[in-house]
């Protein structure tokens, strides 16, 4: 059954507004294409190639990240500020996600596909008189293959309650429990097949007709993918990092007591201070 659409989406920001956050940044409007400027103007998180976070003097570093605008406050009142999320060198899947072993399987599963659905999982406390304790996420979990960001992006299904009606197509019950599930399924928009499913990258419902899930399956392809030798560097790294903090903080709670400072006889008090400096002794 076909339904008519409601009402056409708002914008959240005038195209004036935009250009002067992204001139804050290092970017004109002729630097972002039209479907770019849409999803920035919508509040969509929208990739950006050399991104500039911030100017520190004459040092500018440029970066490629996601960049998606939010708003504190309304009317002429209203402070817009920019989120952005930065984009890795490789793609890191861990031994271990939220609790689960992630099998070979697993990860092969996720690097085929793009997407995978944990039944269960745990996360540890970071904070107050829990810290470190695991407790349980309530639902099933999504992970997916960010392509533009070479991340995973995580999704809580217990918290994505599906729309009924998708693209003027009224979904049966069977369609919007598997989406609930978080899994795929099909629908005829247009006249054309698309695998529709949650895809927690943009937080929402994507689709894809045949040529789109062919341009996703190749950017899919290209992503590239943390080694194990690079994740033995990489942990190896860490583990030093914090080995050399904890000794920072080690001292810091027992500094070496001062030196005292021994007058030499016949000098005077500026002459010896010069000399304790230098470390001459008596």
């Amino acid at each position: 059954m076909k339904w008519k659409r409601l009402k056409k989406k708002e914008f959240k920001f005038s195209e004036e507004e935009v250009l002067n956050v992204l001139k804050r940044h290092g970017l004109e409007k002729t630097d972002v294409r039209n479907d770019q400027m849409y999803g920035l103007r919508m509040g969509y998180g929208v990739f950006i190639n050399d991104f500039i976070p911030t100017k520190q003097g004459a040092q500018v570093e440029k970066y490629d990240a996601r960049l998606r605008i939010t708003a504190e406050g309304t009317g002429n009142n209203r402070i817009l500020k920019t989120d952005f999320d930065f984009k890795q060198h490789k793609l890191i899947i861990g031994d271990s996600i939220f609790g689960n072993e992630m099998t070979p399987a697993m990860k092969s599963t996720l690097l085929k596909e793009g997407f995978l659905v944990l039944a269960k999982g745990t996360r540890e406390i970071k904070e107050g008189a829990d810290k470190g304790l695991r407790v349980e996420i309530k639902g099933p979990i999504m992970l997916a293959v960010d392509t533009e960001l070479n991340k995973l992006a995580i999704g809580y299904l217990d918290k994505f309650e599906p729309k009924k009606i998708l693209k003027g197509t009224k979904l049966s019950e069977e369609q919007h429990a598997a989406l609930k599930r978080g899994e795929a399924i099909l629908l005829s928009v247009k006249g054309k097949e698309n695998i529709v499913r949650f895809n927690p990258t943009l937080k929402n419902i994507s689709f894809w007709d045949h040529k789109a899930m062919e341009e996703f399956k190749a950017k899919l392809s290209k992503v590239p993918v943390e080694t194990e030798a690079e994740k033995i560097e990489r942990i190896n790294r860490i583990n030093k990092i914090r080995a050399e903090k904890e000794a920072q903080n080690q001292n810091q709670k027992n500094p070496k007591p001062d030196m005292p400072v021994e007058k030499v006889p016949g000098d005077t008090l500026q002459q010896n201070e010069k000399n304790q400096k230098k470390g001459k002794s008596i």
